[in-house]
C-alpha cells in the first residue's frame, strides 16, 4: 500500500507540526474506529462510522475526551494536533482508503485460501500481509460463515468406554461430529452425581487449564520474565522446551482439539494464560533480558567496546540458555567456539532462533488439533495474535464503562422471561423459610414468593455468602455415575494401575462423551 502522501487529495500531507504518516498511526486509526463502533449499545460496523464522528476529536476547539481515553493504546493518534479545518482532510482520505480496501477484501475473502500465507504472491497470502488492517468485523463475518450453521447437524460424541480420561477420551473420536456450536461432547465426572447440560462441559475445560498451569505440567511452565519478575507478561505461560517427546506432543494434539472448540464455540473459553508468544514470535514476550542481552551485544560497538576490548569483557561460547534453564548448541561444536566481536551477529542471530523456535514443535502440534476440527481454519491466517488469543481465551482486562453500557438489572419475573436467565416461582406454602434455588446448567433461578423485600433481600444475600456447593442430579445417568470407579480403566493384568495414568487435579475427574439425553431437571 502507498503511503498516504502519495495518494491523491493529500497534497500539502502532512501538515505543519503532524510529522509523517506511518503504518503505525493506520494501526490506531482502526482501533480508535473500532472503539466508536462498539461504544454503544449495540456493535456497528466499523465501516459505518462517520466521517464527521471520527474526525469531531481533531477539529480545532474540540473537546478530545474521547480520543484522550485512548491516548495510551493509542499515543501516536491522540498527539495529532491540527491548526485548520483542512488538517483533517488527510485523516478522512486515510479513513476512506482503509475502508474501500476492507470492502474489496471481504468480497474477496471466500475465495482466498489465506491458509498459504507463507507464499507472498497470492492472493491469500497478501491478504494474510495486510491482516493488521482488515477491520476485525470483517474478519468475524467471514469466520463465522465459515462455521457450521446449526448444532442439530452432528449429534455429540459417542464412546463405549464407561471411563476415560478427557483427552484420551477425545483421542480417534470423529471430528465431524465435534464440530458444534454449542459443545463438542458431554462430560461425565465418575464418581460425582452430575448429568451435563453445560456446567459439566465447563468444569472440564477449567479443571483442565488449571492443570496444564500447575507446576507439574508437562506442556506448559512460567515464562521467564515470571521467573525473573522482569518485562511484561510476568504471569503467563509458554511451552517447555522439552515438551517434544510422543506423549507430549499427543498432549498437544489434544489441547488443539480444545483450543478449535473454544474457537467454534462462543460460551466456550480456555481459562489459559498463555505468553504472547504462543500467538505471535516476541523474545520481548516472554524473556525481555535476554532480548535486551542480544540486542546490547549486537551493538556493543556503540558503546565504544572495540575488538581488543571485547575478549575481556564476553566469555560466551555458542551456546544458549533455554526458558527451562538447559543449554543447547548453536551449532556444531558450538560448547567449545568462543563468541568473539566479529562473530558475534552470527552468534545472536543464531541464539534468537534458538530461543524462538522454543516449543515450535507442540505448537505445530497444537495447530494440526486445531485444523482437524475447525472447518474454516485456514481463516486463522487472517487474525493477529491478539485476536486468536481474544476468540480463544477471552479478553483478560475487562472494560467497567463498557460492562455498565451493556448489562441490563431486571427487577420483575417478567423481565427475566425476555433475557437469558430464567426466573420462576418456587412454589411451597412456607416462602420465608426457604432460599433461592440456583440451577446453574440451565442458568435459572427458582424464587420462593418471599412477604417482604426485606427478607428476600436476607435470603439472597444468605444464599450468595454461605451456599458454596451444588447439589447433586437426580437423573439416572447422575446416579450412574456417582457409583461408577474412576479407576476401573486403568487397571491391567493383575490390577496394576497403567504406568501412562495421569496425574492432576483435573485428570483426577475422568470423563467420558455420552450421546444419551435425559429430560429430568438438573439442580
Amino acid at each position: 500500500m502507498r503511503d498516504c502522501n502519495e495518494g491523491p487529495g493529500c497534497e500539502g500531507w502532512p501538515p505543519d507540526g503532524w510529522g509523517a504518516w506511518c503504518a503505525e498511526l493506520d494501526l490506531e486509526l482502526i482501533a480508535y474506529a473500532r472503539y466508536l463502533a462498539t461504544r454503544g449499545k449495540s456493535e456497528r460496523r466499523m465501516r459505518d462510522v462517520s466521517r464527521a464522528e471520527l474526525l469531531a476529536p481533531w477539529r480545532p476547539g474540540a473537546a478530545r475526551a474521547e480520543l484522550a481515553k485512548l491516548g495510551g493504546s493509542c499515543p501516536s493518534l491522540a498527539a495529532l494536533a491540527p491548526t485548520a479545518e483542512s488538517d483533517t482532510a488527510p485523516i478522512a482520505a486515510r479513513w476512506a482508503l482503509l475502508v474501500r480496501l476492507n470492502h474489496e477484501a471481504e468480497a474477496l475473502l471466500p475465495y482466498a485460501l489465506t491458509g498459504w500465507c507463507a507464499a507472498p504472491g497470492t492472493l491469500g497470502g497478501r491478504l494474510s500481509a495486510l491482516r493488521h488492517l482488515v477491520f476485525y468485523d470483517v474478519k468475524m463475518r467471514a469466520w463465522e460463515g465459515g462455521l457450521p450453521d446449526k448444532a442439530a447437524d452432528t449429534p455429540p460424541i459417542q464412546k463405549s468406554k464407561e471411563a476415560v480420561v478427557m483427552l484420551t477420551g477425545l483421542r480417534g473420536a470423529d471430528m465431524a461430529k465435534m464440530r458444534r456450536r454449542d459443545r463438542g461432547f458431554r462430560v461425565k465426572f465418575v464418581g460425582e452425581a452430575g448429568d451435563d447440560y453445560g456446567g459439566l462441559y465447563r468444569e472440564a475445560f477449567t479443571n483442565l487449564c488449571a492443570e496444564l498451569q500447575a507446576d507439574s505440567s508437562e506442556l506448559l511452565q512460567r515464562c521467564p520474565n515470571g521467573q525473573h519478575s522482569l518485562g511484561s507478561n510476568r504471569s503467563s505461560f509458554l511451552a517447555r522446551p522439552s515438551a517434544s517427546s510422543p506423549r507430549a506432543l499427543d498432549g498437544w494434539r489434544m489441547l488443539g482439539l480444545l483450543l478449535g472448540c473454544a474457537l467454534l464455540q462462543r460460551d466456550t473459553v480456555l481459562d489459559l494464560e498463555l505468553c504472547e508468544h504462543v500467538w505471535k514470535a516476541d523474545l520481548a514476550g516472554f524473556d525481555d533480558a535476554a532480548a535486551n542481552s542480544l540486542r546490547s551485544l549486537r551493538h556493543i560497538d556503540r558503546e565504544g567496546v572495540d575488538a581488543a576490548l571485547f575478549g575481556d569483557l564476553f566469555f560466551n561460547c555458542f551456546e544458549v540458555e533455554l526458558s527451562d534453564g538447559s543449554l543447547v548448541e548453536l551449532c556444531d561444536g558450538g560448547a567449545a567456539l568462543p563468541v568473539t566481536f566479529h562473530n558475534r551477529h552470527a552468534y545472536c542471530g543464531l541464539a534468537l532462533a534458538a530461543r524462538l523456535a522454543e516449543g515450535r514443535a507442540g505448537y505445530a502440534a497444537m495447530r494440526s488439533g486445531v485444523a482437524s476440527i475447525v472447518p474454516c481454519g485456514r481463516l486463522l491466517a487472517l487474525l493477529t495474535g491478539k485476536e486468536l488469543e481474544r476468540l480463544a481465551c477471552g479478553v483478560a482486562d475487562i472494560d467497567l464503562a463498557a460492562l455498565r453500557r451493556h448489562t441490563r438489572l431486571p427487577l420483575t419475573e417478567a423481565e427475566w422471561g425476555d433475557a437469558t436467565m430464567r426466573v420462576h416461582a418456587l412454589e411451597t406454602l412456607t416462602p420465608d423459610q426457604h432460599l433461592p434455588v440456583a440451577h446453574t446448567c440451565f442458568f435459572s433461578i427458582e424464587w420462593p414468593k418471599y412477604t417482604s423485600l426485606h427478607i428476600a433481600k436476607a435470603k439472597l444475600s444468605y444464599a450468595i455468602t454461605h451456599c458454596a456447593g451444588i447439589d447433586a442430579d437426580n437423573t439416572s445417568e447422575a446416579r450412574a455415575n456417582a457409583l461408577a470407579d474412576a479407576f476401573a480403566h486403568l487397571e491391567g493384568d493383575g490390577g496394576a494401575a497403567s504406568s501412562d495414568a495421569p496425574r492432576g487435579a483435573a485428570s483426577s475427574r475422568l470423563a467420558r462423551t455420552s450421546s444419551s439425553e435425559t429430560d429430568a431437571s438438573n439442580v
